[in-house]
């Protein structure tokens, strides 16, 4: 079953000749993990809602996903009072603000300069749109490019393993890989959220 936040559609691979009839009804699984991959690794791809609850007392803090489509509200509590907090923009920089800085960095403005959240533990929600492309559909070739080698290089995985036998029962060896090829890390240079470790 197709996931919403898959980077190819399944229908779309119907026809791709390196992946095997065997292994056909993993297709959807498999596709959906690289698609969380890629999510975790660059950041949300196909838009979605998400809320994050914040701790308050600092000037700015970091938001969970970015890039940012869109901002829903954003909601500051200082004991029970509730501010709602609007975008600050050239023009507007009286009253309560926030502003949006490359990264997924939110700030809390007033009158034109930085001050601090208010103080207090998960006092302030930020509910917002993350992702770059409304839908599978409109997702540029980059992205799909970089999902299809990642499936490739787990259907490469599967295949390739050998066999030896020592004087006793035979071991299977998969063949060894990455789940994210570095090519793939090496289309996006300035797009890499969290790099994939090694070990």
């Amino acid at each position: 079953m197709a996931d919403t936040l898959d980077v190819i559609a399944v229908e779309d691979l119907a026809d791709v000749a390196w992946f095997p009839d065997s292994k056909q009804p993993l297709l959807a699984s498999w596709l959906t993990g690289v698609s969380r991959t890629l999510d975790v690794v660059l950041g949300p791809i196909v838009q979605r809602a998400v809320t994050d609850q914040l701790d308050g007392g600092r000037e700015v803090v970091l938001l969970s996903k970015w890039p940012i489509a869109t901002f829903t509200s954003v909601t500051e509590y200082s004991g029970s009072a509730s501010t709602v907090l609007t975008a600050e923009s050239p023009g507007t920089i009286s009253g309560n603000r926030y502003l949006l800085s490359d990264g997924g960095i939110l700030r809390r403005r007033n009158g034109g300069g930085d001050m601090c959240w208010a103080a207090g533990r998960r006092n302030f929600f930020v509910a917002y749109n993350a992702g770059r492309y409304a839908d599978t559909g409109s997702i540029d070739a980059r992205y799909t490019t970089a999902a299809l080698m990642m499936l490739r290089n787990l259907v490469t995985r599967e295949l390739s393993g050998g066999t030896a036998t020592f004087g006793g029962p035979e071991i299977t060896f998969p063949g060894a890989t990455y789940a994210v090829p570095r090519a793939v890390l090496e289309m996006f240079p300035d797009e890499v959220q969290n790099a994939p470790g090694i070990g």
